[in-house]
Formats: C-alpha cells, sequence, structure tokens
C-alpha cells in the first residue's frame, strides 16, 4: 500500500493538574438509553485514530454514567446502546487502555519540557433494508454492524433490535441517521453496553475498528444523541499540519502542535505505528468544550505544508522591537545632525552613567531574548496556544528588549558626545521603571482572577533587577547633566 498522508488522532479523556491534565471528555459515539426511569450520558470519551490517507484505525474507549429518574423502577442496572456511524464496513478488534496512558505520559512529558475476538453469525436480519453485515462479541461488548440505506428503516431496525433482545424501546432518532446516510455513512457499530451502579462513572473497555476511509474522519454529530455539556482534547499526529479551515469550523481551538516519533507511536499501538513510513511526525492538541447540541457536523480534515499558526504570539512579541528599532532609524536620521556635541567637566559622573546603561542594555536583552525562544514559539516550531498570560509575556519580553536596544544605542551616542545619548540614557531608564511598576501591577490582579503564565516571575524578577539599575542610572544622569558643556 502507498501511504500519503498519515494522521492520527487522540482523544485524551484523562489529564493532570496541568495545562494536560486528563479531564472527561465525550463524543464520537451517541448514546441511547432503554428505558425512561434512567438518564444516561457520557462524562467522557477517548480515543487514537490513525489514518494513511485509504483506511483508518480508531481505538475507542467512552465512560458512562446514569442518573436514576424513577427509583421504583430501576432494576440495579441498565442496558445502553451506542451507535457509531462509519464510512465503510469495519473489523473490530479488542484495545488497550495502555495505548491512551503511553501517549498521554508522552504529550506530558514533551510540554514539561517544553479480548478474544469471536465472530457469531446467528443473528437474522429484518430484511434488505437494514443487513446485517456481522456481529461480534468483545468482552463486555455484543457488537452488530449494520448497512442501512434508509434512517426510517434504521430507525425501525432498531427498536425492533432492542425489542428482540429483551431490552426496552430505545429513544432513537431517524433524522440524524438519514443525514448521515445521506452523505455516504452507510455503516453503523450497534453496541449494547450493560452497565451496573449507572451512578457512577463507569470506563468502558477500548475497541479498535478499522476501516476504509478518503479522509480523517471523526463522528460528531451523532453526539447529539445524548445531551449535556462536554469537553474534547483530540490528539492529532500526522505527516503534514492540518488544515485550520475544519477545525475552526467545528469549533475546535488549537492548543499544541509538536513532534513524535514513530518509535513512540510503536509503544501506543503497533496498528498506528504500521500506518507509517516517516520516522517523525505532527502531533497536534485540539479542544471542543460546549453542549453536545453545538456539534453539528463531524471532523473531517486533511493536511497542508503552508501553515501560519504561531505568528499570533510573534507579531505580539516583535511590534514594539520593531517599532523601537524604527523610531531609533528615524530620530537619528533627522536629529543625529541636529544634536549638540558636549564635554564633560566631570566625566566620573558619565562613565558610570554609561556603565550602567550598558549593563541595563544587556540584562534587557540577551536574558529576554533567551526567554523568548523558550515561550514564543515560530510557526516552524512547536507551537502553544497563547492564552492572555503568555500574551502578556510575550508583550512584556518585546517591550524590555526594545528599551534594552534603546539603553544601548544612547551608550554609544554618549561615547560619541552627543547630547541625544544622555536624553535617550534617561528615556530609557525611566521607561523601564515605568514599565516594570505597571507589569507588577497587572500580575498582581492577573493573580486576583487566577490568571499566569509561568513565564511571569522570571519576567518580574529580572524587571526588579532591571528596576535598581534603572535606577542608578537615572541619578547618575541627573548628576552629569550638571556638568556638561555645549558646544
Amino acid at each position: 500500500m502507498q501511504f500519503k498522508k498519515v494522521f492520527i488522532i487522540v482523544i485524551a479523556l484523562v489529564f493532570t493538574l496541568s495545562i494536560f491534565a486528563v479531564k472527561p471528555v465525550t463524543c464520537d459515539k451517541g448514546v441511547v438509553p432503554f428505558g425512561e426511569y434512567i438518564t444516561i450520558f457520557e462524562p467522557g470519551q477517548k480515543a487514537i485514530i490513525g489514518w494513511n490517507g485509504s483506511v483508518e484505525v480508531l481505538i475507542l474507549s467512552n465512560d458512562l454514567m446514569g442518573e436514576i429518574v424513577s427509583p421504583s423502577e430501576f432494576k440495579g442496572e441498565v442496558q445502553v446502546l451506542e451507535i457509531l456511524p462509519l464510512p465503510s464496513l469495519p473489523k473490530i478488534e479488542k484495545g488497550s487502555e495502555e495505548s491512551f496512558r503511553t501517549l498521554v505520559n508522552y504529550i506530558n512529558s514533551r510540554i514539561s519540557r517544553k479480548a478474544i475476538i469471536r465472530p457469531a453469525f446467528e443473528y437474522a436480519g429484518l430484511g434488505e433494508k437494514v443487513i446485517i453485515e456481522f456481529q461480534i462479541t468483545i468482552g463486555p461488548h455484543f457488537i452488530t454492524v449494520v448497512r442501512a440505506d434508509s434512517g426510517e428503516d434504521l430507525e425501525k431496525w432498531i427498536i425492533s433490535y432492542a425489542h428482540e433482545h429483551g431490552l426496552e424501546k430505545p429513544e432513537v432518532t431517524k433524522d440524524v441517521f438519514e443525514d448521515y446516510i445521506r452523505r455516504g455513512y452507510k455503516y453503523f457499530v450497534i453496541d449494547i453496553v450493560t452497565i451496573k451502579e449507572p451512578t457512577r462513572i463507569k470506563t468502558i473497555a477500548p475497541l479498535v475498528y478499522i476501516f476504509k476511509s478518503d479522509r480523517i474522519y471523526y463522528p460528531l454529530k451523532i453526539s447529539s444523541l445524548s445531551q449535556g455539556h462536554t469537553k474534547i482534547k483530540l490528539f492529532i499526529v500526522s505527516k503534514e499540519r492540518i488544515r485550520s479551515e475544519p477545525v475552526l469550523k467545528a469549533k475546535f481551538e488549537f492548543i499544541v502542535e509538536d513532534v513524535i516519533s514513530l518509535s513512540k507511536l510503536e509503544e501506543v499501538d503497533s496498528r498506528l505505528a504500521n500506518l507509517f513510513k516517516e520516522n517523525e511526525l505532527w502531533v497536534t492538541v485540539l479542544e471542543y468544550g460546549g453542549s453536545t447540541l453545538d456539534l453539528t457536523s463531524d471532523l473531517e480534515l486533511t493536511t497542508t505544508i503552508i501553515v501560519l499558526r504561531g505568528l499570533d504570539s510573534i507579531i505580539i512579541f516583535a511590534t514594539p522591537i520593531i517599532l523601537t528599532i524604527i523610531s531609533l532609524a528615524i530620530l537619528l536620521h533627522y536629529y543625529f545632525g541636529k544634536s549638540p556635541f558636549i564635554e564633560y567637566s566631570k566625566p566620573g559622573y558619565v562613565i558610570t552613567s554609561a556603565s550602567l546603561l550598558i549593563l541595563l542594555g544587556v540584562l534587557l536583552t540577551i536574558p529576554y531574548i533567551v526567554l523568548a525562544l523558550r515561550i514564543i514559539e515560530l510557526p516552524i516550531l512547536p507551537y502553544i496556544k497563547p492564552g492572555i498570560g503568555k500574551m502578556l509575556a510575550s508583550l512584556i519580553i518585546g517591550i524590555y528588549i526594545g528599551l534594552g536596544i534603546l539603553a544601548l544605542t544612547s551608550v554609544v551616542l554618549m561615547v560619541k558626545k552627543k547630547m541625544l545619548g544622555l536624553k535617550l540614557g534617561l528615556a530609557s531608564a525611566l521607561s523601564v521603571l515605568i514599565i516594570s511598576v505597571i507589569y507588577a501591577s497587572i500580575i498582581m490582579i492577573s493573580g486576583f482572577f487566577k490568571i499566569y503564565y509561568a513565564a511571569m516571575g522570571i519576567i518580574m524578577g529580572l524587571g526588579a533587577l532591571s528596576s535598581i539599575i534603572a535606577l542608578l542610572s537615572l541619578i547618575f544622569i541627573g548628576l552629569s547633566w550638571n556638568y556638561i558643556v555645549r558646544k
């Protein structure tokens, strides 16, 4: 098989208290409870999806939980029917929870650094309109895969299927089925799961679905069968970076982009790794939070070589630096010749001022450039979604670097005995004091609203040290001012 674009989507439910702490997610299966005495919902789902351009591997596990509406009618357990629409006839195998733990641990480590299948064909179909392709039992799952050409026929079949298995009438809707069938998704996986102690969250053993698909496919609309709030995290690994448009249209956000090796993917699941030829791939984390009613379309993704994600924090970081350089260029072009030469009657003050400004300029440039390289990603490097804290950090770093350039420029002009040098030195030192006070105030306000970014403390510490040097610079520049002689 010629592998083309290869993708892996991992929907992880379990995160730590950090940005990738495992939290419940829900999505790709529609949950249909039997009976009116209990309401079933999905507090979480997790899945790994791999795609090589023609075949998709989906490792899926979900959590189920219920709320008892009529305690008198509750029999101690409840059966739930889950429906998964697919574009082609699948092969179904047993999966492992270890796949999710391995991949989540890998992502967390990167961020901190930066079953027996037994086919059963005994079930007879109810007619040609809904065809049973096969049935299998995998652990607690009794799975029936059917092909349907009509949403109305599928709805009737599911109701009849529940009746023949001694289940109460399920609540299903033909409109969602009709939409899938109209778009070419005619295969449906019907999974009956028995839940004991439904008021507690129960993690269902994962299954692996392997099927043909001409795009990366993850069903979301089927989730509208069960209503509620959900949080979804998707981990996508691909040869190329995924396109933004369909992701944003589905109301997902880009959180992180990084790389993953083929050997690490092998640790996750060999069936996923077998889809790949590339030794290094992109891993992208997407996130959705909201009502299942807003999941009005499925996630169908493609990739591209050209991606501009990451420019937001770069623009905010670079803007003050660029403005400083442009302002200095204009200032020197128009006022350098007009600025008078001066002599220092007491050069000791000027030398001390210049030394302090050099120290200030170095402190405002080199450490902040190093810090910028750690937290501000270029579009071609691993990308982390800029939250409020990070955007503020990017802006402040850019401002401090710009002021460092200004301080070093003032020293050059002071050496040339230009009055403009003292003025620029005064402006840079005073600006450092003002910015440091403003930033410290913002940090305190942000802390009140629990908005925090790891680099904030480092920036504030460097800013405090810079402020001391800036204050000393102001004192000696003021003393130098009293002992200058204009030529």
